[in-house]
């Protein structure tokens, strides 16, 4: 399974997805500490908090949803190999190689 299928911007599935939900817990905390007027240290605390939490579940979430995408790659990939190349197309590429040497030798010369 190649490792760069499961990033996104350079970070892991898991740390992605545990973001998200960490910032999506924080800001919900805040809105409804901020509607129900509660006092904004402990609006903010508890929106820590909630954000910590949060971003815990949605790592372990990221992680279950990488291992079962990898395990469906794997399956995909055994199931559905790779087909071998046609001898007529193998042959054909030795050609075009072969011809390309040719054309590298006539340009050294001139």
């Amino acid at each position: 399974m190649s490792k760069d299928a499961f990033t996104i911007s350079s970070d892991s599935v898991p740390s992605v997805t545990g973001s998200v939900l960490g910032l999506a817990g924080f800001v919900t905390v805040l809105a409804t500490g901020l509607i129900e007027g509660n006092p904004a240290p402990t609006t903010i605390g508890r929106g820590l908090l909630c954000m910590l939490i949060c971003a815990a579940v949605g790592r372990v979430i990221g992680w279950a949803g990488l291992v079962s995408a990898g395990e469906v790659v794997d399956r995909f990939r055994g199931d559905h190999p790779e087909p071998e190349m046609p001898e007529s197309l193998i042959e054909l590429q030795q050609r075009k190689q072969q011809h390309e040497d040719v054309v590298k030798k006539m340009q050294n010369a001139a």
